[in-house]
């Protein structure tokens, strides 16, 4: 992590606060960089608690976090919390969600918790902090003798899915008390006391308030914190006043202010955010095609949209797209395009910017004008059939499902049936049915739901995996299908879809035997029935059903429109069943159903994307030639569209008729490695909805007369800090970049880890203003972006933060490899006048007192310094002999010098732990020697305590003029008294030594 820190303190001489409007002092925070992304912290000054035990408040900005009561991308720090967590293959060897029984796995602020015994856990990456789960509360020990108490009264079914902190007590019982408020099932800290202070949080309701369910429970988020009120003795110290930007769709906390308890109050600390600006990348004149309908996009009033930026390019020019796919399909991390033409599959590899290669002939197999029809060309999905962890193709037509491999040389082979069990007319689906990572067949049928196993060269045999059956067709006119997806959130796959006309869930749990099985189905919809649809009411239906998480709870919720109605209607999971319709949308007259049947087309093209990365789904569909789109706030969909005027789609010139038949359906909550396309009338017929150059931003692709286009869309950043200004006036500006030559630096890829490029938002610098009227300036460069295929994300390779005034360089390396040392500081290099000055290494050892919880240990540091580009001294610190409690117990420093100097120091403890109160590694024993030019030296200190206290340090215990120093405590843990005795040479005619009485003096243990 780097961080930039306060360049100056400024001490400003108060002669009379009256002659001030404003409070004199200085209210700011410190920006750190962590791997590419900005966080802001500000810490909140509150008065020191006895035994300094005082809650550790601040507020945080995290770039890319979502909502709370202080807004988009801020939180109230210092709350941890206990809650339940999801199970993984790499830990528990089995994947699953929340259960809300015993096999539910735990979390402490997010950190898995692992368990050691019945109700006693460490945390995954220390096991030196323990918990224990006793009576519904948990009481988590510190090792410095702190513990915490989490407990909650919100209960999901008589079951707790969070707990909350409501007691810090260190081992002399001083205590942090905190209290919550509930509204509308959402917990709100109210106050926090400790000693005579408290501290006091005053909410106000929001003006964009949003809703989410965990199992059944409905959650109302209606507040934002408005200030906090400090306390000492009932007298008003001070307080925090938060105020925010509140007239778009979102809350951003705008500026904090400091008042005194007179409320005299300091100048604001200012928060402002990224505006978008045009791009003026050279690079980006490739993107722009020259025959573009966009290029005429300001001509149309209704289109032009100040908050977007689009950029339009024609992927492939042909004759005719029959269909097309987007995946990485050489395994460097970037996104790929193949599309289907009459003479086979054409490929073409991106680089990550949005930009590709030519086309050439990946194979020729799907050349047959069998595989020309809309019904076959429609079921072109691409799937890592084998498991090799390349991206293959198939295709599925009347005879069954074709499939082609990844040769990893630029083409597909050994194209084959791998499966004609079931065909194009069968209600088919790509899932892992049985667990292990391969991806099988099936289908619905009129008897149950039958698959075939995949054995890595084909699907196997048939079987019957479920006797349950669903409705696939009303009286010949098809309906939504059934899927295979997650419906409340447990990471078990559940069956829903339409059974006598109505909808219903089979919900997946584990039996006895740990097999995976369903339960019966039943109604997840009140108020919804196909019972009195018309054939053509059934079929507009059947068009405009769709599935997203419209409120960003992780639940699969539904939507459709209404009967003969321009009503968009949507019903919310609530990880029980579903609640009642609520209109989302009142569609615009356009799609007002007529004769000429163009409403069931627009109806068709209806889609979901996070238009505005705001993690909502936004509802789009195409009308004519344009695309239409609506920002999700919350609770419906805004009333404004945003408008994108498209190329002429082909299939709309020729006036085809594009039939709907049953493709393969995008799996929702479900763990996949491919991309699926859906049908739709006119506009490709196939559309899809990716972030084609890595840029963080949903792009939008379709099939036009002109071959592929697709649409690249730069959108205002909602919550992107790039500017903070403290109470005397100083900024700190960020500035972003995409990640191009400039900046960043590639490395090459090894299969399974991928090396890529991610066009995101990464701080670029960071300037900061000096009280002189300057600016200190920093820089930084990325280098070896990697993600594993499994794992994920290894950051960065290495970082580079340069200061052009100071001239200085430092590059910090990353350890990428190691599973469980990803992150961790290889080696830092830092240059001064492009000369190397300093260098630093470190070595790392894993140590395992319980299964699956591991600590890592330095085992060696190495610096190394420089002047003039000649090594000047190196200091090397060797750490062994660990305990098993993450002790090193010997410490070797060796320093050396180039004029052949040396000094060796070496440190030997003894610990002792006071499991007890669990207070860890106290020393009883440090032995310290130095050796230097063949000569040593020895200094020995033992420390005795009691309940955990020091009571007792000596020094030289073994030497006549041994020093010793007695402490006593007063009830809150404070040193009350010091005694210190030195032992001398005892004369014959006394008989005690002679005692010396030092006060308080400081108080110092390792």
């Amino acid at each position: 992590m780097i961080t930039i820190n306060k360049l100056f303190i400024l001490l400003v001489t108060i002669v009379s606060l009256s002659t001030y409007a404003n409070l004199v002092t200085n209210l700011e925070g410190e920006a750190k960089v962590n791997n590419g992304y900005l966080s802001y912290i500000t810490p909140l000054a509150l008065p020191q608690g006895i035994n300094k035990l005082s809650p550790n408040l601040s507020i945080n900005y995290t770039q890319g976090s979502g909502s709370s009561p202080l807004g988009l991308g801020f939180k109230l720090s210092g709350l941890p919390s206990v809650s339940r967590c999801a199970k993984t293959e790499k830990i528990d060897g089995i994947e699953h969600g929340v259960l809300l029984n015993e096999e539910d796995a735990y979390c402490l602020e997010g950190i898995r918790l692992i368990k050691i015994s019945d109700n006693k856990y460490r945390l995954i990456n220390n096991s030196n902090i323990k918990a224990t789960l006793s009576n519904n509360a948990w009481t988590v020990y510190y090792p410095n003798g702190v513990n915490k108490k989490f407990t909650s009264a919100n209960n999901y079914n008589n079951k707790i899915l969070n707990w909350n902190l409501v007691t810090t007590k260190d081992k002399f019982n001083n205590t942090i008390d905190y209290n919550y408020m509930v509204d509308n099932n959402i917990y709100y800290v109210n106050t926090i006391s400790y000693n005579n202070h408290k501290v006091v949080f005053n909410y106000k309701n929001s003006p964009h308030q949003y809703i989410d369910y965990r199992f059944g429970v409905k959650h109302q988020h209606n507040k934002l914190l408005d200030n906090i009120a400090i306390y000492t003795k009932d007298h008003p110290l001070k307080t925090y006043k938060l105020n925010y930007q509140t007239a778009t769709t979102y809350s951003r906390l705008n500026e904090i202010i400091l008042c005194d308890g007179v409320n005299v109050c300091t100048k604001p600390l200012t928060f402002g955010y990224k505006q978008l600006e045009s791009n003026n990348d050279p690079d980006i004149s490739d993107i722009i095609a020259e025959d573009s309908a966009l290029d005429t996009v300001e001509d149309d009033d209704d289109i032009v949209n100040a908050d977007e930026i689009k950029y339009e390019k024609i992927i492939a020019n042909a004759d005719e797209v029959l269909n097309y796919g987007v995946a990485d399909f050489n395994n460097d991390g970037n996104n790929d395009v193949c599309y289907l033409d009459n003479t086979g599959l054409n490929c073409a590899l991106g680089d990550g910017s949005g930009k590709f290669g030519g086309f050439s002939k990946w194979t020729n197999a799907l050349s047959d004008s069998n595989w020309h029809k809309l019904e076959h060309s429609a079921n072109l999905s691409f799937i890592d059939v084998n498991h090799d962890g390349w991206t293959d193709y198939c295709a599925v037509d009347d005879k069954g499902v074709w499939c082609g491999l990844n040769s990893k040389d630029n083409s597909f082979v050994s194209d084959k049936y791998w499966s004609t069990i079931a065909n194009v007319e069968d209600a088919l689906r790509f899932i892992d049915i049985n667990k292990d990572n391969l991806i099988d067949l099936c289908y619905f049928g009129d008897d149950g739901i039958h698959c075939a196993n995949n054995n890595g060269s084909e699907f196997g045999s048939k079987y019957q995996h479920s006797s349950l059956v669903f409705d696939i067709e009303i009286n010949d006119t098809k309906i939504p299908q059934p899927q295979f997806l997650d419906t409340n959130g447990d990471n078990i796959l559940d069956i829903c879809g339409f059974k006598n006309k109505a909808y219903q869930c089979a919900i997946g749990y584990k039996d006895s035997d740990n097999n995976f099985v369903y339960k019966n189905s039943v109604n997840f919809i009140n108020d919804l029935n196909l019972q009195d649809y018309s054939d053509k009411q059934l079929e507009r239906f059947n068009n405009s059903f769709k599935l997203a998480d419209l409120n960003n709870d992780g639940l699969v919720d539904l939507c459709y429109r209404g009967k003969d109605s321009l009503e968009y209607n949507c019903h919310l999971n609530t990880g029980n069943n579903y609640a009642n319709k609520s209109t989302w949308l009142t569609l615009p007259s356009e799609m007002a159903y007529t004769d000429n049947g163009f409403a069931d087309n627009y109806d068709n093209a209806i889609h979901f994307s996070d238009e505005n990365a705001d993690g909502l789904s936004d509802f789009c569909t195409i009308i004519a030639n344009k695309r239409w789109c609506y920002n999700n706030i919350n609770n419906g969909f805004s009333q404004s569209a945003s408008k994108t005027l498209l190329d002429v789609d082909l299939s709309a010139i020729n006036k085809t008729t594009s039939g709907y038949t049953r493709p393969l359906k995008k799996l929702f909550g479900l763990k996949t490695t491919f991309h699926t396309l859906i049908v739709n009338s006119r506009y490709g017929p196939f559309k899809t909805v990716i972030d084609l150059n890595n840029d963080g931003w949903n792009d939008f692709c379709y099939r036009s007369y002109g071959g592929l286009n697709c649409v690249y869309e730069e959108k205002q950043p909602i919550a992107l800090l790039s500017k903070v200004t403290n109470s005397f006036g100083l900024s700190t500006n960020i500035n972003y970049e995409k990640l191009n030559n400039v900046n960043y630096t590639s490395s090459a890829s090894n299969h399974p880890i991928i090396s890529t490029t991610p066009q995101l938002n990464l701080v670029s610098s960071i300037v900061v203003d000096t009280p002189t009227g300057e600016t200190n300036q920093v820089n930084y460069h990325y280098s070896g972006y990697k993600y594993h295929l499994d794992d994920g994300s290894l950051g960065f390779e290495s970082i580079t933060v340069t200061n052009p005034s100071k001239n200085t360089v430092i590059t910090t390396t990353y350890e990428q490899d190691k599973d469980d040392l990803i992150g961790s500081i290889v080696e830092s290099n830092t240059t001064v006048d492009g000369v190397l000055a300093y260098k630093k290494q470190n070595e790392y050892q894993l140590s395992q007192p319980y299964s699956n919880v591991k600590n890592i240990q330095i085992t060696k540091t190495t610096e190394t310094f420089y002047e003039n580009n000649i090594l000047t001294k190196k200091i090397i610190n060797e750490y062994s002999n660990y305990n098993q409690y993450n002790q090193a117990q010997k410490i070797v420093e060796s320093k050396s010098n180039n004029f052949d100097q040396s000094l060796v120091t070496t440190s030997i403890g003894q610990y002792t732990q006071d499991t007890k109160n669990w207070l860890l590694n106290l020393p009883t024993k440090l032995e310290v020697t130095h050796a230097r030019d063949g000569k040593t030296t020895t200094r020995e200190t033992t420390y005795t305590y009691s309940d955990g206290n020091l009571i007792r340090q000596t020094i030289q215990p073994n030497f006549n003029l041994a020093l010793t120093t007695n402490y006593q405590y007063n009830a809150q843990g404070l040193v009350n008294k010091t005694t210190t005795q030195i032992k001398t040479a005892i004369p014959k005619q006394h008989s005690e030594p002679m005692i010396v009485l030092v006060k308080s003096p400081r108080l110092l243990i390792p």
